[in-house]
């Protein structure tokens, strides 16, 4: 078995029972950024997707405002995504899609 290369930007891929892939990457959120935003993880087999953005605004109680929580280059929420490529792809039973 011959390994192919990854599409550009795929950090981390994993196989489906099915034998298609879920792609982990980092992506800009935003049409009027190029830099990376949120950490995706894409089935191609079935489509199903998650997504998680690095910068996220939160209602805090205490302060009664919103607050910007920021994940610095992704270091939380590229983990999680990956968790959740691994957990999909163990239980997808999706074939690739014909080229």
């Amino acid at each position: 078995m011959t390994a192919t290369a990854w599409p550009e930007g795929v950090i981390a891929r994993y196989l489906t029972v099915g034998g298609a892939t879920v792609d982990v990457s980092e992506m800009s959120s935003y049409y009027d950024r190029t830099d990376p935003t949120s950490s995706v993880a894409i089935c191609l087999g079935c489509d199903k997707r998650e997504v998680i953005e690095w910068t996220q605004s939160l209602w805090s109680y205490s302060e009664n405002d919103y607050v910007e929580v920021t994940d610095e280059g992704g270091e939380y929420s590229t983990p999680k995504v990956r968790e959740w490529a691994q957990a999909h792809a163990e239980k997808c039973r999706s074939m690739p899609k014909p080229e």
